[in-house]
């Protein structure tokens, strides 16, 4: 499972990131994310929230996925990690 952020060692990493959802139907679905994955072969955006809520949508019914700044928090810090790791192996 890809989880979309790096081992709460660093304190700087939030707990949870906002994630919302626009289905085709129009309905904005709002949630507290801890992690979130696509299951490309069932076809199927998994997500699960800082209250160990699990749910699945159908790929195909999903119009727009929106994430805080708290995400790309995450995301900037597990980037800055590889690298360093990247830097310290001799990898370029």
């Amino acid at each position: 499972m890809m989880r979309p952020y790096i081992p709460k060692d660093d304190q700087r990493l939030p707990d949870s990131y906002g994630l919302e959802l626009t289905l085709l139907s129009g309905k904005i679905e709002k949630f507290d994310v801890a992690s979130h994955k696509t299951i490309k072969d069932m076809g199927y955006f998994e997500l699960v929230t800082k209250d160990d809520e699990w749910y699945l949508f159908p790929i195909n019914n999903i119009l727009k996925i929106k994430f805080d700044k708290d995400f790309s928090k995450i995301v900037s810090l597990a980037e800055t990690k590889q690298a360093t790791l990247d830097l310290s192996e001799g990898r370029h």
